[in-house]
């Protein structure tokens, strides 16, 4: 093809995609049910509250470029309907706070899906070839884009007609393994945006920190490696068990199922789909292991302070008896003792994930929990300069449980 006639085809798609993106919106707005109908800019409300825990007024009006009294009007529908709610900010009573409610997100993520529904439905009356070399050319396009346009601007808006990606996280590790290396962030629930250091999880055994070496040459026996990720501690003390015999069967667990197909390609040898929450109730599970690691601020995954007691309980279950756990958390906030939750999600190449809670832990707090779920702390925790820490955790016994398994406490 001719530069001119490169040119012309450019042309017509930046003239096309915005009138089609524009129809689509109305033909799907207008096939929505009368108790949810609600405007463009009301759904771009929506999407936005979605993307943070919670918004001041202020700041969701100057996104959206309108006055705050024009953005309240616009709102009063949305909350009449339950799917926005308004307040006060905790920390400044003059401050007014809105959120999108749960009944919000469901019709949020509907919307979403029949905006896929509408365009799959032009797609399928489409003849069978013409078919194959769209989806064929959409993906070249979207190649060649990936290549030329940066990462979302960190803050800018994602389209109204995004969905959110199941396991992003792990889908961003396999890419990492397959090659491709482009920024991917954390979101707060507050907006706030950090760079994921993808790299970290593919960190030889020489990168490890000094907490990391001086928790790892504890492993003694079989071993689990709970929320493996893409592997590095599994693999290390794969590595370690053929070296000496301190180290017996490696198990790597991580609920990501992209994760786990990256372990397997880099070569861990037994890889297991699993939550932490399904392992505490799985029999096979049980008085299993004589180590288990919880690396890379991992106890973190438990989400909240009920979350840890159960995580720990999990951990105490599946631990023989004289069995340790190797453990990191992140301190948080300096001045709390109490475990402080974060909202995040991960942000990749215009994608969004899930939002989950991440828990910061304090050493007492960690002390205290731990005693509840049948774990002491036995060695003291040890700090690194990044704000993470590390404990070995040993499984107290209950009545009667050393003499019947003829176990003593090690030195």
């Amino acid at each position: 093809m001719d530069e001119l006639g490169q040119v012309k085809h450019l042309d017509d798609f930046l003239r096309l995609v915005p009138v089609f993106m524009k129809r689509l919106s109305h033909s799907f707005h207008d096939d929505a049910d009368a108790v949810h109908r609600f405007t463009h800019a009301q759904f771009r409300v929506l999407v936005l509250t979605a993307q943070r825990e919670s918004w001041r007024m202020s700041d969701l009006a100057h996104r959206m470029a309108l006055s705050p009294g024009s953005l309240t009007l616009m709102m009063d529908r949305l909350i009449e309907d339950g799917l926005i709610s308004r307040g006060r900010s905790e920390q400044d009573r003059r401050v007014v706070i809105v959120q999108i409610t749960e009944k919000g997100r469901e019709i949020l993520a509907a919307r979403r899906r029949g905006l896929h529904g509408v365009v799959a439905s032009y797609i399928a009356k489409m003849p069978p070839k013409e078919r194959e070399d769209l989806v064929q050319a959409l993906g070249t396009v979207a190649k060649f884009l990936e290549r030329h346009v940066s990462e979302l601007e960190p803050g800018a808006a994602l389209p109204a007609y995004m969905l959110v990606t199941p396991d992003l996280f792990g889908t961003v590790l396999l890419e990492y393994f397959e090659g491709l290396r482009v920024p991917s962030h954390l979101r707060r629930g507050d907006g706030r945006l950090s760079l994921l250091e993808v790299a970290r999880y593919f960190a030889p055994s020489s990168s490890f920190t000094h907490l990391e070496q001086a928790l790892l040459r504890e492993a003694r026996g079989d071993t689990l490696d709970l929320g493996a990720g893409a592997g590095r501690v599994a693999l290390y003390l794969e590595e370690q068990s053929l070296r000496e015999a301190r180290v017996g069967k490696v198990v790597a667990v991580d609920r990501s199922p992209h994760a786990c197909a990256c372990m397997r390609r880099r070569g861990v040898s037994t890889v297991m789909r699993a939550a932490w929450e399904d392992l505490a109730g799985d029999l096979n599970m049980r008085s299993r292991f004589d180590t288990i690691t919880l690396l890379g601020a991992g106890l973190g995954m438990a989400g909240s302070q009920p979350g840890l007691e159960r995580l720990l309980l999990a951990i105490r279950r599946m631990l023989r008896p004289a069995g340790f756990a190797l453990v990191t958390a992140s301190a948080g906030p300096a001045g709390t003792n109490l475990p402080v939750a974060v909202r995040l999600r991960v942000e990749s190449r215009g994608r969004i994930g899930e939002w989950f809670n991440w828990l910061h832990v304090s050493p007492p707090a960690l002390r205290l929990t731990a005693e509840r779920s049948g774990l002491t702390i036995v060695r003291e925790p040890l700090c690194d300069a990044g704000g993470e820490y590390g404990a070995v955790l040993r499984r107290a016994p209950r009545a009667g449980e050393w003499k019947e398994a003829g176990a003593c406490y090690p030195s």
